[in-house]
């Protein structure tokens, strides 16, 4: 490599610890990069992150990021798009990040200490509220699409029962953020409403989508599966799957 190298072991189990000690250990630094550990950087990643930080002077950069598979997926599945995520313009301020591709500014992660909740540690999640937190004190996030990594799937994340969970734990998490921080009776019934409203269009679509495939099934059982997720969520139950292990 063209610039020295460290490798950390952080003892305490969950992803949070993981994160939380490398933002110590990189100290002195003026803006931080995160991927994934199942995520491949393309050449022109970092470039482009602090391209479009320079243009924008935003205090977080976030990219693209494009699966990959262990094995070829069913086409239906790829079809459906499920493992795609949203991208925006070049340059365009948006209201979220994560961690599996993302520039941060110092100050940002210096605003709270640790800089991501433990409360998270098994559940995932600590980037949805790191960035949801840093959006509500002010920090501007643009979007970088040419700084792109690919994420990697393994055989058992390419199945109806993990993308269902996946679709939970964001419900979840976001009811999880809401009650950490922008807490209120009427946030509380909106969102309860919202939840109930996820999981009614599931329950119609399921019946309208018999015989009409199994992508439309799956799309219907995801709206479920959110809507639930955000219900358990309003009462403090957290979802936790990496209590066994970083791929289920």
């Amino acid at each position: 490599m063209p610039f020295p190298m460290s490798y950390l072991i952080e003892p305490q189990p969950g992803i949070v610890a993981a994160r939380n000690a490398a933002v110590a250990a990189a100290e002195p630094f003026e803006f931080l990069a995160f991927i994934d550990d199942d995520e491949v950087p393309s050449e022109q990643w970092l470039d482009q992150l602090v391209s479009v930080q320079r243009r924008t002077s935003a205090d977080v950069v976030t990219g693209t990021v494009l699966p990959e598979f262990e094995h070829a997926p069913p086409r239906w599945m790829v079809g459906g798009g499920f493992f795609e995520r949203p991208r925006h313009l070049d340059g365009e301020l948006i209201g979220y990040a994560r961690t599996s591709n993302v520039l941060i500014r110092h100050d940002v992660l210096q605003r709270h200490t640790p800089p991501f909740d433990p409360a998270y540690g098994l559940s995932g999640g600590e980037d949805t509220h790191f960035f949801m937190r840093a959006a509500l004190e002010g920090a501007r996030i643009a979007w970088a699409d040419r700084a792109v990594v690919t994420e990697t799937f393994p055989s058992e994340r390419v199945s109806w029962r993990w993308l269902m969970a996946r679709e939970y734990r964001r419900g979840n998490t976001l009811s999880l953020c809401l009650l950490d921080l922008t807490n209120s009776r009427r946030r509380r019934a909106r969102r309860a409403a919202h939840g109930m409203l996820r999981i009614a269009k599931g329950f119609i679509a399921t019946a309208a989508s018999i015989g009409g495939g199994r992508a439309s099934l799956l799309r219907a059982g995801r709206e479920i599966a959110l809507g639930s997720g955000m219900l358990t969520g309003l009462v403090g139950a957290r979802f936790a799957p990496y209590r066994h292990g970083h791929r289920q």
